[in-house]
Protein backbone atom coordinates (compact mmCIF):
# COMPACT_ATOMS: atom_id res chain seq x y z
CA UNK A 1 0.00 0.00 0.00
CA UNK A 2 1.48 3.21 -1.10
CA UNK A 3 0.37 7.01 -0.30
CA UNK A 4 -2.43 7.56 -2.17
CA UNK A 5 -3.66 3.80 -1.42
CA UNK A 6 -3.74 4.48 2.45
CA UNK A 7 -5.69 8.08 1.91
CA UNK A 8 -8.11 6.52 -0.34
CA UNK A 9 -9.18 4.25 2.15
CA UNK A 10 -9.31 6.54 4.87
CA UNK A 11 -11.48 9.30 2.46
CA UNK A 12 -13.33 6.07 2.06
CA UNK A 13 -13.48 5.24 5.60
CA UNK A 14 -14.95 8.73 6.59
CA UNK A 15 -17.55 9.56 4.31
CA UNK A 16 -19.81 9.78 7.06
CA UNK A 17 -18.26 13.11 7.74
CA UNK A 18 -18.77 16.56 5.79
CA UNK A 19 -16.37 17.53 3.05
CA UNK A 20 -14.52 20.01 5.29
CA UNK A 21 -14.26 17.66 7.95
CA UNK A 22 -12.92 15.16 5.46
CA UNK A 23 -10.12 17.21 4.29
CA UNK A 24 -8.71 18.98 7.60
CA UNK A 25 -8.11 14.88 8.34
CA UNK A 26 -6.82 13.74 5.21
CA UNK A 27 -4.46 17.27 5.42
CA UNK A 28 -2.88 16.10 8.75
CA UNK A 29 -2.00 12.85 7.42
CA UNK A 30 -0.99 14.47 4.50
CA UNK A 31 1.37 16.12 6.28
CA UNK A 32 2.79 13.15 8.07
CA UNK A 33 3.46 11.80 4.73
CA UNK A 34 5.78 14.76 3.83
CA UNK A 35 7.46 15.20 6.82
CA UNK A 36 8.44 11.74 7.09
CA UNK A 37 9.06 10.92 3.33
CA UNK A 38 11.18 14.58 3.22
CA UNK A 39 12.38 15.27 6.62
CA UNK A 40 13.21 11.92 8.32
CA UNK A 41 14.38 10.02 4.92
CA UNK A 42 11.64 7.45 4.83
CA UNK A 43 9.65 5.48 1.93
CA UNK A 44 5.73 5.78 2.34
CA UNK A 45 5.74 1.79 3.40
CA UNK A 46 7.77 2.56 6.83
CA UNK A 47 5.52 5.70 7.11
CA UNK A 48 2.08 3.52 7.20
CA UNK A 49 3.80 0.78 9.13
CA UNK A 50 4.36 3.41 11.56
CA UNK A 51 0.26 4.26 11.53
CA UNK A 52 -2.73 2.35 12.87
CA UNK A 53 -4.83 1.58 9.54
CA UNK A 54 -7.43 3.67 7.99
CA UNK A 55 -10.45 1.69 9.54
CA UNK A 56 -8.70 2.08 13.30
CA UNK A 57 -8.29 5.61 12.39
CA UNK A 58 -11.54 6.54 11.22
CA UNK A 59 -13.73 4.78 13.96
CA UNK A 60 -11.15 6.74 16.30
CA UNK A 61 -12.07 9.94 14.56
CA UNK A 62 -15.29 9.25 14.64
CA UNK A 63 -15.58 8.92 17.79
CA UNK A 64 -14.15 11.57 18.82
CA UNK A 65 -16.54 13.66 16.70
CA UNK A 66 -19.45 11.65 18.39
CA UNK A 67 -20.42 9.52 15.95
CA UNK A 68 -21.00 5.77 16.24
CA UNK A 69 -20.39 3.87 12.97
CA UNK A 70 -22.02 0.95 14.44
CA UNK A 71 -25.19 2.74 14.48
CA UNK A 72 -24.72 5.25 11.60
CA UNK A 73 -23.79 4.10 7.82
CA UNK A 74 -24.47 6.72 6.01
CA UNK A 75 -24.48 10.53 5.96
CA UNK A 76 -28.18 11.04 6.08
CA UNK A 77 -28.70 8.45 8.97
CA UNK A 78 -26.50 11.03 10.83
CA UNK A 79 -29.07 13.65 10.47
CA UNK A 80 -32.29 11.84 9.85
CA UNK A 81 -34.52 8.97 11.31
CA UNK A 82 -34.20 9.49 14.96
CA UNK A 83 -35.04 5.79 17.07
CA UNK A 84 -38.29 6.28 19.58
CA UNK A 85 -36.07 3.02 21.05
CA UNK A 86 -32.87 4.99 21.70
CA UNK A 87 -34.95 8.02 22.76
CA UNK A 88 -36.93 5.79 25.43
CA UNK A 89 -34.05 4.03 26.55
CA UNK A 90 -32.18 7.65 26.83
CA UNK A 91 -34.95 8.76 29.11
CA UNK A 92 -34.82 6.17 31.34
CA UNK A 93 -30.55 6.39 31.77
CA UNK A 94 -31.59 10.09 32.33
CA UNK A 95 -34.57 9.28 34.65
CA UNK A 96 -32.48 6.49 36.48
CA UNK A 97 -29.22 6.92 36.25
CA UNK A 98 -28.09 10.40 35.61
CA UNK A 99 -29.96 11.80 38.34
CA UNK A 100 -28.49 10.49 40.79
CA UNK A 101 -24.46 9.67 39.33
CA UNK A 102 -23.65 12.54 37.97
CA UNK A 103 -24.56 14.91 41.12
CA UNK A 104 -22.96 12.18 43.32
CA UNK A 105 -19.67 12.08 41.63
CA UNK A 106 -19.31 16.12 41.48
CA UNK A 107 -20.63 15.88 45.51
CA UNK A 108 -17.93 13.11 46.40
CA UNK A 109 -15.47 14.94 44.37
CA UNK A 110 -16.08 18.64 46.06
CA UNK A 111 -16.20 16.79 49.17
CA UNK A 112 -12.37 15.74 48.47
CA UNK A 113 -11.08 18.42 47.79
CA UNK A 114 -12.63 20.04 50.54
CA UNK A 115 -11.32 17.76 52.91
CA UNK A 116 -8.04 18.78 51.46
CA UNK A 117 -8.20 22.05 53.91
CA UNK A 118 -7.49 19.63 56.69
CA UNK A 119 -4.16 19.54 55.57
CA UNK A 120 -3.07 23.06 57.21
CA UNK A 121 -3.49 21.78 60.86
CA UNK A 122 -1.54 18.92 59.66
CA UNK A 123 1.12 20.52 58.20
CA UNK A 124 1.73 22.46 61.23
CA UNK A 125 3.00 19.21 63.43
CA UNK A 126 6.01 18.73 61.20
CA UNK A 127 8.16 19.93 63.63
CA UNK A 128 6.19 19.58 66.80
CA UNK A 129 7.96 19.40 70.57
CA UNK A 130 7.42 15.40 70.70
CA UNK A 131 10.84 15.21 68.23
CA UNK A 132 11.30 13.43 65.52
CA UNK A 133 8.74 10.67 65.40
CA UNK A 134 6.09 13.74 64.00
CA UNK A 135 8.41 13.74 60.85
CA UNK A 136 7.81 10.19 59.79
CA UNK A 137 3.68 11.10 60.61
CA UNK A 138 4.15 14.31 58.78
CA UNK A 139 5.61 12.23 55.70
CA UNK A 140 2.96 9.61 55.88
CA UNK A 141 -0.07 11.98 56.67
CA UNK A 142 1.56 14.39 53.39
CA UNK A 143 1.76 11.26 51.29
CA UNK A 144 -1.37 10.12 52.24
CA UNK A 145 -3.34 13.91 51.01
CA UNK A 146 -1.50 13.72 48.30
CA UNK A 147 -3.59 10.23 47.45
CA UNK A 148 -6.18 11.98 48.19
CA UNK A 149 -6.11 14.69 45.96
CA UNK A 150 -5.33 12.47 43.17
CA UNK A 151 -8.30 10.34 43.72
CA UNK A 152 -10.34 13.38 44.23
CA UNK A 153 -8.85 14.44 40.54
CA UNK A 154 -10.31 11.36 38.98
CA UNK A 155 -13.40 11.34 40.67
CA UNK A 156 -13.67 14.70 38.85
CA UNK A 157 -12.48 13.70 36.03
CA UNK A 158 -15.08 10.62 36.10
CA UNK A 159 -17.85 13.22 36.41
CA UNK A 160 -16.71 15.23 33.38
CA UNK A 161 -16.58 11.77 31.47
CA UNK A 162 -20.09 10.91 32.80
CA UNK A 163 -21.28 14.82 31.22
CA UNK A 164 -19.48 14.84 28.45
CA UNK A 165 -21.02 11.11 26.88
CA UNK A 166 -24.49 12.06 28.11
CA UNK A 167 -24.15 15.51 25.89
CA UNK A 168 -23.10 13.67 23.19
CA UNK A 169 -25.27 10.42 23.23
CA UNK A 170 -28.49 12.88 23.46
CA UNK A 171 -27.02 15.01 20.31
CA UNK A 172 -26.64 11.82 18.09
CA UNK A 173 -30.13 10.25 19.56
CA UNK A 174 -31.98 13.25 18.29
CA UNK A 175 -29.54 13.92 15.53
CA UNK A 176 -28.55 17.09 16.59
CA UNK A 177 -26.88 19.36 13.61
CA UNK A 178 -23.50 20.66 14.25
CA UNK A 179 -22.52 18.04 17.15
CA UNK A 180 -19.37 17.17 15.31
CA UNK A 181 -17.75 20.38 16.12
CA UNK A 182 -19.10 20.18 19.68
CA UNK A 183 -17.99 16.79 20.41
CA UNK A 184 -14.07 17.97 19.19
CA UNK A 185 -14.27 20.74 21.39
CA UNK A 186 -15.80 18.57 24.57
CA UNK A 187 -13.03 16.42 23.48
CA UNK A 188 -10.38 18.54 25.10
CA UNK A 189 -12.44 18.82 28.11
CA UNK A 190 -11.19 17.19 31.09
CA UNK A 191 -8.66 16.44 33.42
CA UNK A 192 -7.01 14.30 31.60
CA UNK A 193 -7.11 16.33 28.58
CA UNK A 194 -5.54 19.04 29.97
CA UNK A 195 -2.72 17.05 31.40
CA UNK A 196 -2.40 15.84 28.21
CA UNK A 197 -1.90 19.60 26.98
CA UNK A 198 0.77 20.28 29.66
CA UNK A 199 4.01 17.81 29.61
CA UNK A 200 4.86 19.26 32.47
CA UNK A 201 2.36 19.32 34.72
CA UNK A 202 1.44 15.73 33.89
CA UNK A 203 5.39 14.92 34.85
CA UNK A 204 4.72 17.24 38.14
CA UNK A 205 1.56 14.76 38.60
CA UNK A 206 3.57 11.44 38.54
CA UNK A 207 6.49 12.58 40.64
CA UNK A 208 3.74 13.39 43.13
CA UNK A 209 2.87 10.21 42.92
CA UNK A 210 5.98 8.21 42.65
CA UNK A 211 7.29 10.29 45.72
CA UNK A 212 3.89 9.45 47.72
CA UNK A 213 4.60 5.90 47.43
CA UNK A 214 8.27 6.24 48.33
CA UNK A 215 7.27 8.01 51.38
CA UNK A 216 4.64 5.79 52.41
CA UNK A 217 6.47 3.04 52.44
CA UNK A 218 9.50 4.88 54.15
CA UNK A 219 7.64 6.91 56.81
CA UNK A 220 5.15 3.94 57.50
CA UNK A 221 8.43 1.52 57.96
CA UNK A 222 9.38 4.09 60.72
CA UNK A 223 6.12 4.25 62.28
CA UNK A 224 5.55 0.58 62.27
CA UNK A 225 9.12 -0.43 63.73
CA UNK A 226 8.78 2.61 66.62
CA UNK A 227 4.91 2.74 66.55
CA UNK A 228 4.92 2.25 70.49
CA UNK A 229 7.25 5.11 71.19
CA UNK A 230 5.25 7.31 68.88
CA UNK A 231 2.37 6.79 70.22
CA UNK A 232 3.25 6.51 74.16
CA UNK A 233 4.93 9.74 73.76
CA UNK A 234 1.31 11.11 73.02
CA UNK A 235 -0.87 8.97 75.59
CA UNK A 236 1.55 9.22 78.89
CA UNK A 237 0.76 13.26 78.79
CA UNK A 238 -1.33 13.46 82.22
CA UNK A 239 -4.42 15.49 81.61
CA UNK A 240 -4.44 18.65 84.36
CA UNK A 241 -7.98 20.00 86.24
CA UNK A 242 -8.62 23.33 87.41
CA UNK A 243 -11.69 24.04 89.19
CA UNK A 244 -12.70 27.65 89.65
CA UNK A 245 -16.13 28.69 92.11
CA UNK A 246 -18.69 31.18 92.81
CA UNK A 247 -21.44 31.46 95.44
CA UNK A 248 -24.36 32.62 93.45
CA UNK A 249 -26.70 32.58 96.39
CA UNK A 250 -27.49 35.68 96.78
CA UNK A 251 -28.15 36.43 93.07
CA UNK A 252 -30.72 33.57 92.69
CA UNK A 253 -32.65 34.59 96.06
CA UNK A 254 -33.23 38.39 94.31
CA UNK A 255 -33.53 36.62 90.76
CA UNK A 256 -31.01 38.00 89.07
CA UNK A 257 -29.60 37.12 85.55
CA UNK A 258 -26.08 35.98 84.83
CA UNK A 259 -24.74 36.05 81.28
CA UNK A 260 -22.57 33.07 79.74
CA UNK A 261 -19.84 34.36 77.04
CA UNK A 262 -17.54 31.29 75.95
CA UNK A 263 -15.00 31.73 73.20
CA UNK A 264 -12.56 28.71 72.82
CA UNK A 265 -10.09 27.86 69.88
CA UNK A 266 -9.69 24.01 70.72
CA UNK A 267 -11.55 22.88 73.74
CA UNK A 268 -14.81 20.78 74.13
CA UNK A 269 -17.73 23.06 75.79
CA UNK A 270 -20.31 21.34 78.25
CA UNK A 271 -22.93 23.46 79.95
CA UNK A 272 -24.87 21.51 82.54
CA UNK A 273 -27.98 22.66 84.95
CA UNK A 274 -27.17 21.57 88.53
CA UNK A 275 -28.16 21.97 91.96
CA UNK A 276 -26.80 24.07 94.69
CA UNK A 277 -25.88 27.45 94.77
CA UNK A 278 -22.46 27.62 93.11
CA UNK A 279 -21.14 28.06 89.45
CA UNK A 280 -18.41 25.73 88.79
CA UNK A 281 -15.80 25.53 85.91
CA UNK A 282 -13.74 22.34 85.92
CA UNK A 283 -11.17 23.02 82.87
CA UNK A 284 -9.37 19.63 81.71
CA UNK A 285 -6.27 20.33 79.60
CA UNK A 286 -2.97 19.43 78.50
CA UNK A 287 -1.50 22.58 77.96
CA UNK A 288 -3.70 26.21 78.90
CA UNK A 289 -3.30 27.81 75.77
CA UNK A 290 -3.89 31.60 77.06
CA UNK A 291 -7.12 30.08 79.08
CA UNK A 292 -8.71 32.94 81.07
CA UNK A 293 -11.78 32.88 82.98
CA UNK A 294 -13.42 35.83 84.43
CA UNK A 295 -16.67 35.93 86.91
CA UNK A 296 -17.49 39.42 86.40
CA UNK A 297 -19.73 40.46 89.60
CA UNK A 298 -20.50 43.91 88.73
CA UNK A 299 -22.43 43.00 85.42
CA UNK A 300 -23.23 39.10 86.42
CA UNK A 301 -21.13 37.76 83.67
CA UNK A 302 -19.10 34.72 83.36
CA UNK A 303 -16.36 35.35 80.70
CA UNK A 304 -14.17 32.46 79.46
CA UNK A 305 -11.91 31.83 76.25
CA UNK A 306 -8.59 30.44 75.39
CA UNK A 307 -6.52 31.10 72.43
CA UNK A 308 -4.36 28.38 70.35
CA UNK A 309 -0.92 29.87 68.88
CA UNK A 310 -0.86 28.80 65.08
CA UNK A 311 2.74 28.02 65.02
CA UNK A 312 4.20 26.02 61.58
CA UNK A 313 6.64 24.52 63.96
CA UNK A 314 4.73 23.66 67.33
CA UNK A 315 1.41 22.47 67.54
CA UNK A 316 -0.25 19.48 69.12
CA UNK A 317 -2.19 18.47 66.10
CA UNK A 318 -2.04 14.60 67.23
CA UNK A 319 -3.59 14.84 70.33
CA UNK A 320 -6.59 14.46 68.72
CA UNK A 321 -5.51 10.78 67.84
CA UNK A 322 -4.23 9.82 71.05
CA UNK A 323 -4.77 11.61 73.54
CA UNK A 324 -8.65 12.06 75.76
CA UNK A 325 -10.10 15.63 74.55
CA UNK A 326 -9.64 18.79 76.31
CA UNK A 327 -12.64 20.76 77.63
CA UNK A 328 -14.02 22.92 79.80
CA UNK A 329 -17.38 21.79 81.56
CA UNK A 330 -19.58 24.61 83.52
CA UNK A 331 -22.31 23.66 85.74
CA UNK A 332 -25.22 26.11 86.51
CA UNK A 333 -27.21 26.10 89.34
CA UNK A 334 -30.94 25.06 87.87
CA UNK A 335 -32.53 27.85 90.02
CA UNK A 336 -29.70 30.81 88.33
CA UNK A 337 -31.79 32.87 85.71
CA UNK A 338 -29.45 33.06 82.83
CA UNK A 339 -30.36 35.61 80.72
CA UNK A 340 -27.88 35.50 77.10
CA UNK A 341 -25.59 31.92 76.58
CA UNK A 342 -22.91 32.91 73.66
CA UNK A 343 -20.81 30.16 72.69
CA UNK A 344 -17.88 30.32 69.70
CA UNK A 345 -15.36 27.22 69.76
CA UNK A 346 -12.80 26.90 66.37
CA UNK A 347 -12.74 22.68 67.09
CA UNK A 348 -15.05 21.39 69.48
CA UNK A 349 -17.97 19.90 70.44
CA UNK A 350 -20.58 21.63 72.45
CA UNK A 351 -23.21 20.02 74.92
CA UNK A 352 -25.83 22.07 76.89
CA UNK A 353 -28.02 19.69 78.98
CA UNK A 354 -31.14 21.03 81.09
CA UNK A 355 -30.07 24.68 80.70
CA UNK A 356 -32.81 27.25 80.83
CA UNK A 357 -32.10 30.54 79.32
CA UNK A 358 -33.16 33.54 77.52
CA UNK A 359 -31.26 33.12 74.24
CA UNK A 360 -29.04 30.96 72.92
CA UNK A 361 -26.21 31.56 70.05
CA UNK A 362 -24.08 29.02 69.54
CA UNK A 363 -20.89 28.98 66.56
CA UNK A 364 -18.14 25.92 65.58
CA UNK A 365 -16.45 25.70 63.04
CA UNK A 366 -15.59 22.29 63.62
CA UNK A 367 -17.46 19.99 66.42
CA UNK A 368 -21.16 18.77 67.00
CA UNK A 369 -23.69 20.67 68.81
CA UNK A 370 -25.91 19.06 71.32
CA UNK A 371 -28.92 20.21 73.16
CA UNK A 372 -30.93 18.34 75.29
CA UNK A 373 -34.14 19.56 77.53
CA UNK A 374 -33.73 22.89 77.37
CA UNK A 375 -36.15 26.11 78.12
CA UNK A 376 -35.20 28.92 76.05
CA UNK A 377 -37.67 32.73 75.81
CA UNK A 378 -35.55 34.08 73.02
CA UNK A 379 -34.15 33.14 69.82
CA UNK A 380 -31.91 30.27 69.14
CA UNK A 381 -29.34 30.59 66.52
CA UNK A 382 -27.12 27.35 66.30
CA UNK A 383 -24.50 27.49 63.39
CA UNK A 384 -21.52 24.59 62.55
CA UNK A 385 -19.58 24.95 59.84
CA UNK A 386 -18.43 20.82 59.71
CA UNK A 387 -20.13 19.29 62.36
CA UNK A 388 -23.62 17.52 63.23
CA UNK A 389 -26.36 19.37 65.42
CA UNK A 390 -29.07 17.89 67.14
CA UNK A 391 -31.61 18.85 69.60
CA UNK A 392 -34.25 17.27 71.47
CA UNK A 393 -36.96 18.50 74.21
CA UNK A 394 -36.43 22.40 73.54
CA UNK A 395 -39.51 24.46 74.87
CA UNK A 396 -39.53 28.34 74.37
CA UNK A 397 -41.60 29.99 77.15
CA UNK A 398 -42.21 33.02 74.63
CA UNK A 399 -45.80 32.98 72.67
CA UNK A 400 -43.98 35.88 70.60
CA UNK A 401 -44.24 34.30 66.46
CA UNK A 402 -41.28 36.30 65.70
CA UNK A 403 -38.68 34.37 68.08
CA UNK A 404 -37.15 31.81 65.37
CA UNK A 405 -35.32 28.43 66.53
CA UNK A 406 -32.64 28.68 63.63
CA UNK A 407 -30.49 26.12 62.45
CA UNK A 408 -27.34 25.94 60.05
CA UNK A 409 -24.50 23.65 58.92
CA UNK A 410 -22.52 23.38 55.94
CA UNK A 411 -21.27 20.02 56.10
CA UNK A 412 -23.69 17.72 58.90
CA UNK A 413 -26.57 16.36 59.86
CA UNK A 414 -29.50 18.12 61.35
CA UNK A 415 -31.86 16.08 64.03
CA UNK A 416 -34.52 18.15 65.61
CA UNK A 417 -37.23 16.60 67.88
CA UNK A 418 -39.66 17.86 70.16
CA UNK A 419 -38.60 21.78 69.78
CA UNK A 420 -41.56 23.59 70.62
CA UNK A 421 -40.71 26.91 69.06
CA UNK A 422 -43.41 28.39 66.98
CA UNK A 423 -40.63 29.58 63.69
CA UNK A 424 -38.08 26.63 62.85
CA UNK A 425 -36.01 27.41 60.45
CA UNK A 426 -32.87 25.19 58.86
CA UNK A 427 -30.04 25.55 56.37
CA UNK A 428 -27.89 22.92 55.24
CA UNK A 429 -25.73 22.02 51.97
CA UNK A 430 -24.82 18.49 52.51
CA UNK A 431 -26.34 16.32 54.88
CA UNK A 432 -29.45 14.69 56.14
CA UNK A 433 -32.22 16.46 57.78
CA UNK A 434 -34.65 14.97 60.17
CA UNK A 435 -37.65 16.61 61.84
CA UNK A 436 -39.89 15.14 64.42
CA UNK A 437 -42.40 15.94 66.93
CA UNK A 438 -43.33 19.52 65.93
CA UNK A 439 -46.59 21.15 67.49
CA UNK A 440 -49.51 18.87 67.18
CA UNK A 441 -52.85 18.85 65.05
CA UNK A 442 -54.59 21.15 67.53
CA UNK A 443 -52.18 23.12 68.33
CA UNK A 444 -49.52 23.81 65.46
CA UNK A 445 -46.53 26.25 64.85
CA UNK A 446 -46.50 28.65 62.89
CA UNK A 447 -44.19 27.44 60.38
CA UNK A 448 -41.06 25.13 59.73
CA UNK A 449 -38.71 25.83 56.64
CA UNK A 450 -35.99 23.61 55.33
CA UNK A 451 -33.49 24.36 52.63
CA UNK A 452 -31.59 21.61 51.95
CA UNK A 453 -28.92 20.24 49.46
CA UNK A 454 -27.48 16.88 48.99
CA UNK A 455 -29.17 15.16 51.91
CA UNK A 456 -32.69 13.86 52.42
CA UNK A 457 -34.99 15.89 53.93
CA UNK A 458 -37.38 13.96 56.60
CA UNK A 459 -40.30 15.17 58.25
CA UNK A 460 -42.89 12.75 60.61
CA UNK A 461 -45.45 14.31 63.11
CA UNK A 462 -44.78 17.74 62.25
CA UNK A 463 -47.90 19.99 62.72
CA UNK A 464 -47.04 23.51 60.89
CA UNK A 465 -48.94 25.85 59.56
CA UNK A 466 -47.07 26.91 57.19
CA UNK A 467 -44.30 24.28 56.00
CA UNK A 468 -41.65 24.39 52.99
CA UNK A 469 -39.12 21.78 51.89
CA UNK A 470 -36.55 22.25 49.51
CA UNK A 471 -33.72 20.48 48.32
CA UNK A 472 -31.02 20.45 45.53
CA UNK A 473 -30.60 16.90 45.38
CA UNK A 474 -32.09 15.31 47.97
CA UNK A 475 -34.99 13.36 48.80
CA UNK A 476 -38.36 14.81 50.93
CA UNK A 477 -40.68 12.80 52.81
CA UNK A 478 -43.13 13.82 55.34
CA UNK A 479 -45.61 11.50 57.28
CA UNK A 480 -48.28 12.63 59.58
CA UNK A 481 -50.78 10.39 61.83
CA UNK A 482 -52.87 12.27 62.34
CA UNK A 483 -54.96 13.81 59.74
CA UNK A 484 -53.67 17.74 59.34
CA UNK A 485 -53.52 20.09 56.26
CA UNK A 486 -50.92 22.80 56.39
CA UNK A 487 -52.26 26.17 55.45
CA UNK A 488 -48.92 26.44 53.07
CA UNK A 489 -47.03 23.85 52.28
CA UNK A 490 -44.10 23.66 49.80
CA UNK A 491 -42.21 20.40 48.59
CA UNK A 492 -39.80 20.58 46.15
CA UNK A 493 -36.46 19.06 44.74
CA UNK A 494 -34.82 19.26 42.14
CA UNK A 495 -33.62 15.28 41.73
CA UNK A 496 -34.64 13.56 44.23
CA UNK A 497 -38.39 11.94 44.86
CA UNK A 498 -41.30 12.97 47.47
CA UNK A 499 -43.43 11.05 49.79
CA UNK A 500 -45.66 12.53 51.99
CA UNK A 501 -49.01 11.69 53.20
CA UNK A 502 -50.24 15.38 53.51
CA UNK A 503 -53.61 16.44 51.78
Amino acid sequence: MNKVDFLRKLNQALGILEPNERKEILDFYEERFYSGTVYENKSEAEVISELESPDVIARNVLSEYGINSKYVKTKEERYEHVSVFRVVLLLMFDMFILTWLAPSLLAVSFSLFASLISYIPTAMAILGEFGSNATYIFMFVTAIYIFLLLFAMVVFDLFVFVCKKTVLWHMNVFKIRGRAKVAKKMHRVGVEPWFRRHKKASGFRKFLFVGAIVAVIFSGYQIYKDDAGIISEYQNQTLITDEYTLDVSSDIENLVSWNLDVDYDDLDVEIVAINGDFIKVTHNYYEKNQFSLLFNEESNLLKTSNKVKFDLFNIDFFKYLFMDRQNVVIEVPKELLINIVDVETAIGNVEMLAINTGTLDVITATGRITLDTMEISGKVDLNVATGNIKATNIESTNSDATVIFSVTTSTGNIYLNNVEFLRINVNVETGRVTIKDIGSATSPVTYVNTSGGTGSVNYEEVYSEAVTITASTGSISYYNDDEFTPTTLVLNTNTGHIDQNIN
